[in-house]
């Protein structure tokens, strides 16, 4: 059989079969959409991941997290340090005269948080002052704290809008200094 035969006989089989023939192209081309809309889909998330990075690490930022790491959902078992201590902090800093600035931050998940008759469960993070400028992050009502407010160890807290909304409702929830 020459080429011009096989050709034929392959359109008449497809003609003869039109259901089958239909299922199979639109089986194609479902599959190329969704090849199409997975790999569209992982570029923009992987911007959209870039872009969130990139607005509060700049190029010069490194994060170090000392904790314990999960690995498929399992403790890594190691004797590894689990922490780091100011001191720790301010050695790193000394040795590597490139670091500019740090902000030591100690998560807690989980957490109830409580105004007036109003609790919330949310994750608590704490910072120094630096925070400010080394997560490159401004306060659209009140101000950081400062470093006065942490050597007397003075109760105060910033909160997002979220969280304000739903301590608070639309009461503004400054205190004044």
């Amino acid at each position: 059989m020459n080429r011009k035969e096989i050709l034929k006989s392959s359109f008449r089989i497809l003609k003869r079969n039109k259901m089958r023939t239909f299922f199979m192209v639109l089986g194609i081309v479902i599959s190329i959409a969704s090849l199409i809309l997975t790999i569209t889909f992982g570029k923009g998330f992987q911007k959209q991941i870039a872009d969130r990075a990139g607005k509060y690490l700049g190029s010069n930022s490194i994060v170090v997290m000392a904790q314990k790491m999960k690995l498929e959902g399992k403790p890594v078992e190691t004797d590894l340090v689990s922490t780091l201590t100011l001191d720790d902090l301010k050695a790193i800093s000394a040795e590597v005269p490139s670091i500019g600035m740090y902000d030591p931050v100690q998560v807690a998940g989980n957490r109830e948080v409580i105004a007036g008759n109003r609790n919330i469960s949310t994750t608590i993070k704490g910072g120094s002052v630096n925070s400010e400028f080394v997560w490159n992050r401004g306060v659209s009502r009140g101000e950081y704290f400062n470093e006065g407010e942490v050597l007397n160890a003075s109760r105060v807290a910033l909160i997002g809008p979220g969280i304000a909304r739903a301590l608070f409702g639309d009461s503004i929830p400054l205190a004044h200094r």
